[in-house]
């Protein structure tokens, strides 16, 4: 299974997303002011050719947050024409792996047997500059799964392994020392760099 990590496109429409089964994309997708631009952003994830389509929202996925509050239903259809499975403290299992994503600012409760752990904020610590969740990586740490993903740190883009876990910041920002503050920002620094793929 060939999966392809993204984050933090804040509306862009990029042209080089790799094939794949599935594409993860870890938040901030959706950050445009109103309906049309929601409609756009899921026009693009629903144009890409992957299977399966994961997302967990950012905290600029603003738009998303007032529709799922104003108008359940019609996201719901939304999501489901565009093939987008939207994680929120929920699972999903393709073919025998086990994705769990953690909705925004959620409490973190990750149940056992979790393969893939999806994300917008990173573990504190671990590609995250100083700026994710301690009580995140705790949980993480003892939950144990192969892969972690997350992103909205901009310029802690990167991969390391710790303690046999995969963590990956999917962040398509550019790394620079100016983008680790580019959470605040609702914008992404043209050009992007290519996307983590992973095979399981």
């Amino acid at each position: 299974m060939r999966l392809v990590l993204i984050s933090d496109t804040h509306d862009q429409r990029l042209s080089d997303i790799p094939i794949g089964d599935v594409l993860i994309h870890c938040g901030d997708a959706f950050c445009g002011d109103d309906m049309a631009s929601l409609r756009s952003d899921l026009a693009w994830i629903g144009a890409l050719p992957h299977r399966w389509k994961l997302f967990v929202r950012g905290n600029h996925d603003l738009c998303l947050d007032w529709a799922l509050r104003a108008h359940p239903p019609m996201v719901e259809k939304l999501l489901g024409a565009a093939g987008i499975t939207l994680l929120r403290d929920s699972d999903v299992e393709i073919e025998g792996v086990k994705f769990h994503g953690i909705d925004w600012q959620s409490r973190v409760a990750i149940p056992r047997g979790v393969d893939v752990i999806i994300s917008h904020e990173p573990c504190y610590g671990i590609l995250d500059a100083g700026l994710g969740s301690p009580a995140l990586g705790r949980v993480v740490l003892s939950a144990r799964p192969r892969l972690f993903i997350s992103g909205h740190v901009h310029g802690a883009r990167g991969h390391v392994v710790r303690d046999g876990i995969h963590f990956y910041n999917a962040t398509l920002e550019s790394a620079n020392a100016g983008a680790a503050v580019a959470a605040s920002s609702h914008t992404v620094t043209l050009p992007t760099v290519s996307p983590w793929v992973v095979d399981l």
